[in-house]
């Protein structure tokens, strides 16, 4: 049966400010169709969506064989998030009526946050209440989604031979799939690739990794690492800070390279910004 879903629309940070919001209308300055104004006008949009699932980091501790079996004790060292990224930047030239020349909108987010991993496990650490429903609020969990609420929106007059229109879309994945019987991938493509949804999910692909292969003999080479946590995971790890830092960082890797598509090369959206995320 699928997870059931948290969703949070706006929860808060530890120092009160709002963190997520929905969208809505925003001053009258920013609504098309109203005003005298007629452009032509720069309208730039930015959005970020992206799907996360947790998986853990972790090493055999030993194993016992015999003549009639065998032992294999492991040891969690840690957890990160597999990141399916969607960025998008559109500029465009509008002849919209408007009451000011100028208008800028700050990108905002949402979260949904599913209580249990794709196999059903939950993890409520030994405290039963670390499995109420505020535990969720505005965190992580084991998988789930962040999508862009109110897209990042800027407006002022048209340059000619300045300003352009685009539509550009990049999906990125933060980490590479490889074949682990082959070498290990760099940071300008793989040698082996597979394809990065192969992986996705796969709590093998980077437990044990020189013992222990996928499930088919794959593995995750990670690069931008998302809300790492230390030892055997619980709820009680996660943290509001998390998802905004691990937001701006995966904003932030469009522009530096820590980000790569489904068969492994190294992707970027220069245009992509994260200083235009709002978290006020």
């Amino acid at each position: 049966m699928a997870s059931p879903l948290i969703r949070t629309s706006a929860p808060t940070n530890a120092t009160g400010a709002g963190l997520f919001m929905s969208s809505g209308v925003g001053p009258v300055s920013g609504v098309s169709g109203v005003g005298a104004l007629s452009g032509p006008f720069f309208i730039q949009e930015q959005t970020l969506n992206y799907d996360y699932v947790r998986v853990p980091y972790g090493y055999l501790s030993s194993v016992v064989v015999s003549l009639s079996g065998s032992t294999w004790t492991a040891t969690n060292t840690g957890s990160v998030l597999m990141v399916r990224a969607t960025a998008n930047v559109n500029t465009r030239k509008s002849y919209e009526w408007f009451e000011t020349s100028s208008y800028v909108q700050g990108q905002r987010f949402s979260i949904e946050a599913a209580s249990a991993d794709s196999q059903g496990n939950t993890y409520c650490n030994q405290t039963p209440s670390d499995c109420g429903l505020s535990v969720f609020s505005s965190t992580y969990g084991p998988v789930g989604r962040v999508y862009t609420s109110q897209k990042f929106y800027k407006r002022e007059p048209w340059i000619e031979g300045q300003h352009q229109e685009r539509d550009d879309t990049v999906i990125g994945y933060n980490y590479q799939a490889y074949n682990d019987n082959h070498s290990t991938p760099g940071p300008g493509g793989v040698g082996n690739p597979v394809d990065a949804e192969l992986v996705w999910g796969d709590f093998k692909s980077m437990f044990a990794t020189d013992t222990i292969d996928g499930e088919s003999g794959y593995t995750a080479n990670m690069w931008a690492e998302i809300a790492p946590k230390t030892g055997p995971y619980s709820y009680g790890q996660d943290l509001v800070d998390d998802v905004i830092i691990g937001t701006d960082t995966i904003g932030s890797e469009y522009n530096m390279g820590g980000l790569f598509s489904q068969t492994g090369e190294q992707v970027t959206l220069f245009s992509y910004r994260w200083q235009r995320h709002d978290w006020t």
